[in-house]
């Protein structure tokens, strides 16, 4: 019986150390997909938001957060004959800052990235975004922040940069006209576009720090790429 017993309680270890091999794996892959890994910056930059306001001092201090895709609020802008049609302007302009009792807005944090790639025409609708958005943002005296990639820089990645001798010069390139003419308006003081990004967290370890007591260990490649980077913006 003692050797039944041994032998079963060995197979119930064997099981539970696959389940916890397996759960290992499927955790590594969901917490490193990029939709995940998407829609936890955005959760950890609004928590970090509402850190820094979670004080004596900051009592007057408001977080508002709209929950809105690039692509929505790209379709809002565009469609907008002039700027002040848009449902952007009515949030930051007519429901805030141009009605008595308003609260207006003191800067406008978006989740969003400036991309550029030269096989798409990506890059001159963004800026007519932003132009539109520039143009609401004065209106209502609230800046807009968002961030950039590194391809906007001519770079794959941000460490990249650094090699980098001239990076005025990838601004000087007939891509960029648009970009040019966005920098020349006045409204465009309005706009923050912030770079690179930075670390929201740092890898879960299996240190049994946890809380729940749950063994997981984060495994990062040796690029660094799987780590959590998320916009300056916030």
């Amino acid at each position: 019986q003692s050797k039944d017993f041994a032998s079963f309680r060995h197979s119930i270890v064997s099981t539970i150390n696959t389940i916890d091999t397996l759960l290992q794996k499927q955790l590594n892959e969901i917490i490193h997909h990029p939709d995940f890994q998407k829609l936890e910056c955005s959760w950890v930059g609004v928590r970090y938001l509402c850190e820094q306001v979670d004080k004596p001092s900051s009592d007057s201090v408001k977080i508002k957060v709209l929950s809105a895709t690039w692509n929505e609020v790209s379709k809002d802008a565009l469609k907008a004959i002039e700027f002040d049609q848009s449902a952007l302007f009515k949030l930051l302009y007519q429901n805030e800052y141009g009605m008595a009792g308003g609260e207006p807005f003191g800067v406008i944090v978006g989740d969003y990235q400036l991309r550029y790639d030269p096989r798409t025409n990506y890059f001159d609708r963004d800026i007519s975004v932003l132009s539109k958005i520039s143009q609401s943002a004065a209106a209502a005296f609230s800046p807009f922040v968002m961030s950039a990639s590194p391809e906007i820089f001519g770079v794959n990645t941000f460490a990249e940069l650094s090699s980098t001798r001239d990076v005025a010069a990838q601004f000087e390139q007939i891509d960029y006209v648009k970009w040019r003419q966005l920098r020349d308006n006045d409204d465009t003081k309005f706009i923050g576009l912030t770079a690179p990004n930075v670390l929201f967290r740092q890898p879960y370890k299996s240190d049994g720090s946890r809380n729940d007591q749950f063994e997981f260990q984060e495994n990062i490649d040796d690029s660094n790429n799987d780590l959590l980077w998320g916009s300056g913006a916030f």
